[in-house]
């Protein structure tokens, strides 16, 4: 795939349902390299999981020749989620594409084609306002600022991009909690750091939340993880 930088003002979370080990990694490298944010499974259930805790928003899977059933319990997971589904596949299997597939790309994927049938896709979502917020915090995730605290202090300039993204992804829904693993997944791109380093970066963002005047937030949640709260 060409170094491509994508057209997307945001980055987009692209969940890849793959079974092939190496192509699996190819096409993440590739993708994650292009400024995306992409994570991979290779059984229903895990894809199940990460479509809940993960919130991508769009899904890649191939089709192989021969294949008739595949991917077939993609339809109803996508269609729950409201997530629009892209399949890989060469030309020998083009026929085995299923009909419910929103789009289909044929490989090897050309990065420019990919980009656009990726706006496509997102495009056909609902627009989403550009501000997250809770009773004490409110990112705006056009301009990247970061306002805390009854005085509204803009510390954006304080925190690191993993800080960000972490923030981002508790606030967009605040009362969840979420799992050491599905911040992991979500906001670090890679699956091989410690979940140790999940709970270093809150550290580190709840002291910068707090000098701003919002004391224990993000609020941990023993045994289970994390959340926003109020």
């Amino acid at each position: 795939m060409n170094n491509v930088t994508p057209l997307l003002s945001q980055p987009v979370n692209i969940l890849l349902a793959e079974e092939d080990d190496f192509l699996q990694q190819e096409i993440v490298s590739g993708l994650n390299n292009q400024g995306y944010h992409v994570i991979s499974a290779n059984k229903t259930a895990k894809i199940n999981q990460l479509i809940q805790q993960w919130l991508p928003q769009v899904i890649l899977f191939r089709v192989k020749a021969g294949a008739k059933e595949g991917w077939q319990s993609l339809s109803r997971l996508g269609q729950r989620a409201a997530v629009p589904l892209i399949a890989l596949v060469s030309e020998d299997a083009l026929r085995y594409v299923p009909r419910w597939a929103d789009d289909f790309l044929l490989l090897p994927m050309n990065s420019d084609e990919l980009q656009a049938r990726i706006q496509l896709a997102t495009a056909r979502q609902p627009a989403q306002s550009d501000w997250l917020t809770s009773r004490n915090i409110a990112v705006n995730r056009a301009t990247r600022q970061v306002l805390v605290g009854d005085a509204r202090e803009d510390i954006a300039a304080m925190l690191t991009a993993t800080e960000l993204k972490i923030l981002s992804y508790l606030l967009s829904e605040p009362q969840r909690i979420f799992s050491r693993q599905a911040i992991q997944h979500a906001c670090l791109n890679d699956e091989q750091v410690s979940e140790r380093t999940v709970d270093s970066h809150i550290s580190k963002l709840r002291k910068k939340i707090a000098a701003a005047g919002v004391r224990f937030v993000p609020q941990s949640i023993r045994g289970s993880g994390y959340r926003l709260g109020d």
